[in-house]
């Protein structure tokens, strides 16, 4: 009997991503390709979307959840060129939809960025994530570097069904 390799999480993730893929192509003419169909756990960025007339490209991280009420330890995005999209099916029958693009994003982490530091002291916004250097873990132990934080639905509830922030999207 052969065992299936992709885990519950994972499984989430590509139903996102497959969401979000067809979202795109019905809302717009450009092409989106699923970067993780080319390499698993492609890192950073789960889809590419170009435009056939332009040629110009922009790429979107896409964070799924399911079965709890928030995204853990997200590393967020690095560029203007890039969005990140969240994909909450939580206790819903369609998912909600919430789109930042990189300004958003920032905006999101430095308003968090307080009460994560009360949590846990010493955290720092760098290359579009919540990042601690040595800090002490659950189990006391060291941790020399920890990336990303939890992001919940109400913190980026202004971004439900943001569609006209990606380019060649209205609506």
């Amino acid at each position: 009997m052969q065992k299936n390799s992709k885990t519950k999480k994972m499984k989430i993730g590509d139903s996102g991503e497959k969401y979000i893929l067809n979202m795109i192509n019905e809302k717009t003419d450009d092409v989106a390709i699923n970067m993780n169909k080319i390499k698993n756990n492609y890192p950073v960025i789960d889809l590419v979307v170009l435009n056939k007339t332009s040629y110009k490209y922009y790429g979107i991280s896409v964070k799924a959840k399911k079965t709890t009420k928030a995204w853990p330890r997200v590393s967020g995005i690095k560029n203007k060129n890039q969005y990140i999209i969240f994909v909450d099916y939580y206790l819903k029958k369609s998912p909600d939809i919430y789109i930042l693009g990189y300004s958003a994003w920032i905006t999101v982490l430095e308003t968090i960025l307080p009460e994560r530091n009360k949590k846990d002291p010493g955290a720092k916004i760098v290359d579009g994530a919540i990042e601690w250097h040595n800090f002490k873990n659950k189990n006391g132990k060291f941790v020399k570097r920890y990336r990303g934080s939890l992001i919940r639905p109400e913190e980026i509830k202004r971004y439900k069904d943001n569609w006209n922030v990606l380019p060649g999207v209205s609506g």
